[in-house]
């Protein structure tokens, strides 16, 4: 009986004392279709910026909020590249080439309660939290973080947060 692909390997920045950048290459050349999920404890700059660069295809912290690594699957599989909320600024420093600049110009039209749902998750504010920070419900938070990403032209948090750190558009919260 033939197997299906792997299509997702969620690991450990370290197996058995050997470092993601030790075996990625490797990895990729014998399963090129398979994205890579890292989900750590190990922040070190250079590691997730080289891992991102070779090919890992998001880079999850553990002490990210609850329910990050099911949305950061859900965002890989569906061709995206979560980034903890944590790493984001100091990652976009080390592979900006890996965001769009040319759609920046799209959070110009952001409307102020939009800003205001991107800057609580650059926050690492879960859903729930955004929602009684605005006193609205988790469902409209969910509705304006819909359109929010479609307007961004980005499938996930990660993404969307990205455009956000790397915009002059939203170098303050808006009010409303």
């Amino acid at each position: 009986m033939k197997r299906a692909p792997v299509r997702l390997l969620v690991a450990e920045s370290t197996i058995d004392g050997e470092s993601i950048l030790d075996w990625l290459p490797e990895f990729k050349q014998v399963s090129p279709e398979t994205a890579i999920l890292i989900h750590t404890t190990a922040s070190d700059p250079r590691t997730v910026t080289e891992s991102l660069a070779g090919g890992v295809s998001g880079y999850l912290l553990k002490s990210d909020p609850p329910g990050f690594l099911l949305e950061a699957v859900r965002a890989v599989l569906g061709g995206g590249i979560p980034i903890s909320p944590y790493l984001t600024r100091f990652v976009l420093d080390g592979v900006s080439p890996r965001i769009e600049s040319a759609a920046l110009p799209m959070a110009n039209r952001l409307s102020p309660r939009e800003r205001q749902m991107i800057d609580g998750l650059s926050r690492g504010l879960r859903y729930r939290d955004l929602a009684l920070e605005l006193g609205i419900s988790v469902e409209t938070v969910r509705t304006h973080l819909r359109r929010t990403y479609a307007k961004l032209k980005v499938g996930c948090r990660s993404e969307a947060i990205a455009k956000y750190v790397r915009s002059e558009t939203f170098s303050t919260p808006a009010a409303g």
